[in-house]
């Protein structure tokens, strides 16, 4: 229980929830995680209001009917919630806690309700569902929002719940990539699951273009076999260190466009637990390039865990 507690960052649950059940399935898989790791779990909804401050000219008796009005539409949503929740929680560890604990709705925009909850509770756990236009992720709003901002990692669950018994860990050679093993380890440890470490490196432009002549070409093949040997030691030896508490696992390294091989190990996979940026990520952008497809494409849930700040384990 004490190697769970250092590194498991599942402890406090924060779950965003809406109206149409898209969120079901992370709220299920919320009860799960709460169940396994005695998780302290909260639910955050967010309701669109009408602005009492929005209107400075307003008399001051409007602005308080429509406080009160205001009040009364937040108990509702609570109370509609609740209702509309009772199936999903049924027989489920989250059935037991106190309505009034677990619920909480709010005015803010949901991508804020989410982020500053989130503080308040000190979650190291946040769990989202589908965007509600799109099967797909949709990182244009509450999700990128969320996924920029918040220190704690992020779960994303698009479908239904599986059963978790082999976990896909992506790694990109960073001291980060330990942040991920460990999350990976700790859910492995509980489910009785295998970790799958991958690395893809990603051939550099001149292996695909002309160069000229053989002799021009033959400094720069050199260079990327390299490479290549480099960066397999790396991983040989970054698995190798880590430690797995006996938790079975398995190394893959590949090459190509690393969000294409990533997509395509997820399909025999129950989870991906991966970094938000990367060797081959957008500088100027808040996720990196690799994280970004993942997270749009795939179907299968994502534990991102978030590295604001890159310290590569080898130069």
């Amino acid at each position: 229980m004490k190697a769970d507690q250092q590194t498991s960052p599942f402890q406090r649950i924060l779950i965003g929830v809406d109206d149409e059940g898209r969120s079901d399935a992370a709220v299920w898989v919320g009860a799960t995680l709460a169940e396994a790791f005695h998780s302290q779990v909260e639910l955050i909804h967010s309701v669109d209001l009408p602005d009492v401050e929005h209107d400075q000219n307003s008399p001051s008796s409007l602005k308080t009917d429509l406080a009160a009005l205001n009040a009364q539409l937040l108990m509702g949503a609570w109370k509609t919630q609740l209702a509309r929740l009772k199936s999903v929680l049924e027989g489920s560890v989250l059935a037991r806690v106190p309505e009034q604990e677990l619920l909480h709705v709010t005015s803010l925009s949901p991508q804020r309700a989410i982020l500053e909850r989130s503080k308040l509770f000190g979650a190291d756990l946040i769990l989202l569902g589908p965007h509600r236009e799109r099967d797909s992720f949709d990182f244009g709003s509450t999700a990128r929002s969320i996924l920029a901002q918040a220190s704690a990692p992020v779960w994303i669950q698009k479908e239904s719940p599986r059963t978790i018994r082999n976990i896909l860990v992506p790694v990109d050679l960073s001291l980060d990539s330990h942040k991920t093993l460990q999350a990976a380890r700790t859910l492995a440890s509980k489910f009785a699951a295998e970790v799958r470490v991958m690395h893809c490196l990603t051939p550099p432009a001149f292996t695909g273009s002309t160069l000229g002549s053989e002799a021009s070409c033959t400094p720069l093949t050199y260079i990327y076999g390299e490479m290549r040997s480099v960066q397999k030691r790396q991983l040989q030896e970054l698995v190798q260190e880590f430690d797995w508490q006996g938790v079975p696992h398995r190394t893959s390294y590949w090459e190509g466009d690393p969000s294409t091989q990533i997509l395509s190990e997820a399909q025999s996979t129950d989870l991906v637990v991966m970094g938000t940026h990367g060797r081959t990520g957008l500088a100027s952008s808040v996720l990196g390039g690799v994280a970004y497809r993942v997270l749009r494409n795939s179907q299968v849930p994502i534990l991102a865990v978030r590295h604001p700040n890159r310290n590569w384990l080898f130069s």
